[in-house]
């Protein structure tokens, strides 16, 4: 079934006359002829009853040429939107993330995104924590995906998915084969981190803290995979986020940081008393949908 045998069947009925359909369409008379017969092969059942003064239709007819009008209708409102949209000017949207959190959402999020609004004109960078805050409060970004826990009274932040934190511990470490691990076990240990530039490291700084000692740390960094390799290198601690743990990896052994309030967030923010437009509507709803 095509639009083109549906346009010849409705035009057909408004007519009462293949004749008439036929000047008005500028078709021959057989081909609109031959498109109804075809039409009603397919459907299996005779739509018209043909008389030498035109046109008129079966039950089957009535009810076709009902839904027939529908689709046509639909077609037109199709035709009509898909014009609007080659003619409206796209929405920009600036989404700022912090560096890992892209990875911690499925890998066809923004793909996705991008292919179901082509209203938005997706512009999307990476920062660290603090750089990607800072970069939002001065309005630099229309909301962002930090990397958190985050405390900042200009924003406006809902957390959209938690992890786990955690201990990274390098084969042939003392901790490798231990059966428990307590926080303050790791006074007596050396650590590669993160930078000042991420929350990750504040709050493990915070963790220590509360039971009594300052961490030792070797090194920091913004590179999690250099971190990661200095870490196996040198047989030094490090900490990660859930999502980032491989399925197998012999160099490593993952233990849960032992401080269970000591998480990996996802938050979603935008400045306090921004309008909300309808790209950053549409970006909110995605995520939710997506991470569920």
């Amino acid at each position: 079934m095509t639009f083109r045998q549906i346009e010849f069947f409705t035009t057909v009925c408004k007519c009462k006359s293949i004749s008439k359909a036929s000047a008005l369409l500028r078709i021959s008379q057989q081909g609109i002829s031959k498109a109804l017969l075809d039409l009603e092969a397919e459907l299996g059942c005779q739509l018209l009853k043909r008389t030498s003064s035109g046109v008129t239709l079966t039950n089957y007819g009535t009810y076709v040429l009902q839904e027939f009008e529908i689709i046509l209708r639909k077609k037109e409102y199709i035709s009509s939107y898909v014009l609007q949209m080659k003619s409206t000017a796209r929405e920009p949207l600036l989404v700022g993330m912090s560096f890992g959190v892209l990875s911690a959402l499925p890998h066809s999020f923004l793909s996705d995104f991008i292919t179901q609004h082509p209203y938005i004109e997706l512009n999307y960078s990476d920062y660290t924590d603090i750089t990607l805050v800072n970069r939002l409060v001065k309005g630099e970004c229309d909301l962002a995906l930090i990397a958190g826990p985050v405390n900042c009274e200009d924003l406006q932040m809902e957390v959209i998915k938690t992890e786990k934190v955690y201990l990274c511990i390098p084969f042939g470490h003392p901790l490798y084969e231990a059966q428990e691990i307590t926080l303050q076990s790791l006074a007596a240990h050396t650590f590669v981190m993160f930078s000042n530039q991420f929350y990750i490291q504040h709050h493990f700084w915070e963790s220590c803290r509360h039971a009594g000692f300052s961490p030792r740390v070797f090194l920091s960094s913004n590179d999690f995979n250099s971190l990661k390799e200095l870490a196996f290198d040198t047989g030094n601690l490090f900490v990660v986020p859930e999502h980032t743990i491989p399925k197998k990896d012999s160099q490593f052994r993952y233990y849960p940081f032992p401080d269970p309030y000591f998480t990996w967030e996802i938050t979603y923010a935008t400045r306090k008393n921004k309008l909300m437009t309808e790209g950053m509507m549409a970006f909110y709803q995605s995520l939710k949908e997506t991470v569920g």
